[in-house]
């Protein structure tokens, strides 16, 4: 039986699509749904070269890591915060959290694959 992380690598390259609501705001207060704004991106995924990118993609990055299930393409952690961006190819889902310093941007949508 294939593991879901060779399964994933032999899709080799795909675009994933995800449009939603973009919600911001202080850490610790609760960001409401209708309080959002709509966003749109594109991430090109490529898993067999391990890169991605996102418009315009003018540049690449290293997917951080394949982990139970999700593709996790950035996980980045640092004293003033953190960034990571998850996909799940199973269930679609899609979230990318960046704080910084004591500010919260959330993006968490169902996405496409293309």
């Amino acid at each position: 039986m294939m593991s879901l992380a060779l399964a994933m690598q032999a899709i080799v390259a795909f675009n994933l699509v995800c449009t939603g609501t973009l919600r911001s705001g202080p850490i610790g207060v609760a960001l409401p749904e209708e309080g959002g704004e709509p966003f749109a991106i594109t991430y090109r995924i490529d898993l067999s070269s391990g890169l991605w990118c996102s418009d315009p993609c003018s540049a690449t990055e290293s997917v951080a890591e394949i982990v139970d299930g999700a593709i996790l393409l950035r996980d980045q952690h640092r004293p003033s915060g953190s960034h990571v961006i998850m996909f799940t190819p199973r269930t679609g889902r899609f979230a990318d959290t960046l704080n910084e310093d004591n500010f919260a941007v959330l993006r968490r949508r169902p996405c496409a694959g293309r």
